[in-house]
C-alpha cells in the first residue's frame, strides 16, 4: 500500500519488533508498550529507509473515558462484561514515530489516517501525553475525549505544590532529589503505589522514584477515539520487507 504525500511516496507494510526498535529512539517514552497487535512500517524505498512506525496495543481494561466514548457499549456494565467487550472490539494505537528527518511533512497524518481505513476492530483509541499539545490525532480524524486527571495524580500534584515545586521540575530527578523532604517521599511512595504502571517504584530508591515520576509525571494525558469508518476495505497492505 503507498501514500502519497507532496515529493515523497512511501510504502506501508506489516512489519516485525525491529522496525519499531528502529526508531524507538526518537519517541519520548522510553519503553516499548507492554503488548503489540499489529507494527506497521512507512518505507522511502527510494533510500531504502523506514521513516515512520505506527504500532496497535491491546487496550487497557481499567480506563473509564469508555463510557463517555462509548456510552452504549461500557456505561453501566461490569467489569468483567466491560473487560470482554474491550477485548473484542477495540485496540489502541500505542506508538507513531517518525524519524526526525521526514518530520513536517504529514507523514505521521497520513499513516494514522491509513490505518483508520482498515483498523483491527471497530473502534480504536489513544492516550497521548504529547496529545495536548500536537494537533495529530485530531488531524486523523479522532475525536477528543474529555478525561479528568486520576486522583492518585491531583494527590501528587497538590503534595508538590505544598512543596513549591513546579511541575517541570519533574523532568529534572537530580535537580529534584536535595527537594525531596520524607512527607513528599511519603507522597511519591502513595502515588507509585497507586498505579500498575508504577507500582514496582513505590519501594525502588528513591532516585529510581524519581527517574518513573520523570518518565509519567502528573499530567493530563489527553484520550483520542475514532469508530471503525464506514468505508470500502484498502487492498491487503504490502507484506514485504
Amino acid at each position: 500500500m503507498l501514500i502519497n504525500l507532496p515529493h515523497l511516496q512511501l510504502r506501508l507494510s506489516h512489519a516485525d519488533p525491529h522496525a519499531l526498535a528502529e526508531l524507538a529512539p526518537y519517541h519520548y517514552l522510553p519503553h516499548p508498550p507492554a503488548t503489540l497487535a499489529r507494527v506497521i512500517a512507512a518505507h522511502d524505498d527510494h533510500r531504502r529507509t523506514v521513516v515512520a512506525v505506527l504500532t496497535v496495543s491491546f487496550p487497557v481494561l481499567n480506563a473509564p473515558w469508555r463510557q463517555r466514548a462509548w456510552p452504549a457499549l461500557f456505561a453501566g456494565v461490569d467489569n468483567p462484561t466491560a473487560a470482554a467487550r474491550a477485548n473484542a472490539l477495540l485496540r489502541t494505537v500505542s506508538r507513531v514515530i517518525v524519524h526526525p528527518a521526514y518530520r513536517g511533512a504529514g507523514v505521521a497524518t497520513a499513516l494514522l489516517r491509513a490505518y483508520l481505513r482498515q483498523p483491527l476492530t471497530e473502534l480504536t483509541e489513544a492516550v497521548a501525553a504529547m496529545g495536548s499539545l500536537s494537533p495529530l490525532f485530531l488531524a486523523a480524524g479522532f475525536a477528543r475525549i474529555p478525561t479528568p486527571l486520576p486522583l492518585h495524580d491531583q494527590a501528587l500534584r497538590t503534595a508538590l505544590a505544598e512543596h513549591d515545586i513546579p511541575l517541570h521540575l519533574l523532568a529534572c530527578p537530580a535537580l529534584l532529589a536535595p527537594r525531596v523532604l520524607p512527607t513528599l517521599e511519603s507522597a511519591l511512595r502513595t502515588w507509585a503505589a497507586a498505579s500498575s504502571a508504577t507500582r514496582p517504584y513505590a519501594r525502588a530508591p528513591l532516585f529510581t522514584l524519581l527517574h518513573a515520576l520523570a518518565h509519567r509525571p502528573p499530567i493530563h494525558r489527553p484520550v483520542f477515539v475514532a469508530p471503525k469508518p464506514s468505508l470500502p476495505p484498502l487492498p491487503p497492505a504490502d507484506t514485504t520487507a
